[in-house]
């Protein structure tokens, strides 16, 4: 009777512990759901960009679309992700939640490299030749010319009629750049006959478009001579066989 009795004690103390842990996490459960959900600490209340230069942080969230003070894990990244990465400049966009109130947009940015005339205005385009806004300024970027095209559309790639001229004068936007040539225009009209302007006064006649990245090597070696000698124009030739010739032009 003895061992009966304590047996059913033993039984009722387990219950007893059972029903108090159970107790215990239906209320950490509860507490957690108003935690993250019945209070403000799992707001939006900031928002971190990285990335930009051209942009600024106000541009980039407002494209978002953030609802600053929802709760963060409602803010769908994909729609930010797709909003932001309409702007023209936004190449690619990274984005993250940062618990408990933060979400982190990074940002790959396309960078301006070249311009195009277009009628009265100038297209800004980047390294890939997308559009990425049009302006009346000619501002300091290396102008292209020779490229036909009818129209554009600012966030993508302009549409012309020949893509063997677009691709060879962006190269050699990219090409001078790393050889440390600040070119002021590029004329592809013929690239059997391609011609560059240095600085406006020194112009270089590179012939066919063959070797470009030889050809820019041995021009970035001439321009350096000719500074020395504080020669800042002329006519370097380098369309013909043989070693490229310089002229002076008045």
């Amino acid at each position: 009777m003895v061992m009966m009795k304590k047996s059913s004690v033993g039984l009722k103390v387990n219950k007893e512990k059972k029903l108090f842990i159970f107790t215990i996490m239906i209320l950490i459960t509860i507490i957690s759901f108003i935690l993250v959900f019945k209070t403000e600490l799992f707001s939006v209340k900031y928002v971190e960009v990285l990335g930009i230069e051209n942009l600024t942080k106000e541009i980039v969230v407002e494209e978002a679309g953030i609802n600053f003070g929802g709760h963060i894990l409602k803010e769908d990244l994909e729609n930010i992700k797709l909003n932001v990465e309409y702007d023209p400049y936004v190449k690619s966009a990274l984005v993250e939640r940062r618990i408990p109130n933060k979400i982190v947009i990074n940002i790959e940015e396309r960078k301006e490299k070249a311009l195009i005339n277009f009628m009265d205005t100038y297209l800004i385009i980047d390294e890939e030749g997308v559009v990425l806004r049009s302006s009346f300024n000619r501002e300091n970027l290396i102008l292209i010319k020779g490229i036909e095209f009818d129209n554009f559309v600012e966030g993508e790639k302009l549409s012309v009629k020949d893509e063997k001229q677009f691709k060879y004068a962006l190269h050699m936007v990219d090409s001078s750049e790393k050889n440390g040539i600040n070119l002021k225009e590029i004329n592809v009209s013929d690239l059997n006959d391609v011609k560059i302007n240095i600085n406006g006064y020194l112009i270089c006649n590179l012939g066919s478009g063959e070797e470009l990245d030889r050809k820019l090597n041995t021009l970035r070696k001439i321009i350096k001579d000719l500074e020395k000698k504080d020669i800042v124009r002329g006519i370097v030739d380098m369309s013909h066989n043989g070693y490229p010739t310089y002229r002076p032009i008045e």
